[in-house]
């Protein structure tokens, strides 16, 4: 994925027009166009650098379009973004990143899947103390 730059003193609405806009080839669109694929053709995994892509499923290897809206709003807000397919992907994935033992405040009532979720990081939390006692 090429990033492309924008001016720094530009105002967060132009930064999300140019925001990865492919190169300035000649008959090349105009801005990334939507890929609405979910899985992508087989083939040989490509190497780094090659420009060639290596998809298979958009739930794990994105999208263009995908990359195109991170990138996006990474510039917006000036750092990295991370987009996710649904509120429960995203929400798996900050739950993944709480080192064991730590602390998570969250309502009672919280949605189902998410109480799940906790249930069974609280389960395997104590599963796991009482394995190094």
């Amino acid at each position: 994925m090429t990033i492309s730059q924008h001016p720094p003193a530009c105002t967060p609405e132009t930064a999300v027009i140019c925001a990865d806009r492919p190169g300035h080839a000649s008959g090349g669109p105009l801005n990334t166009p939507v890929v609405l694929a979910s899985n992508f053709h087989a083939g040989t995994t490509a190497a780094p650098g090659t420009g060639q892509d290596s998809r298979a499923y958009s739930r794990t290897d994105a999208t263009p379009t995908w990359e195109a809206l991170e990138t996006a709003v990474g510039q917006v807000e000036g750092g990295h973004a991370v987009a996710f397919s649904s509120g429960m992907a995203a929400i798996a994935a900050v739950l993944d990143l709480v080192p064991a033992g730590g602390r998570i405040v969250a309502p009672a009532d919280c949605y189902f899947g998410v109480g799940e979720l906790l249930a069974d990081a609280r389960q395997q939390d104590a599963g796991s103390s009482t394995a190094s006692t």
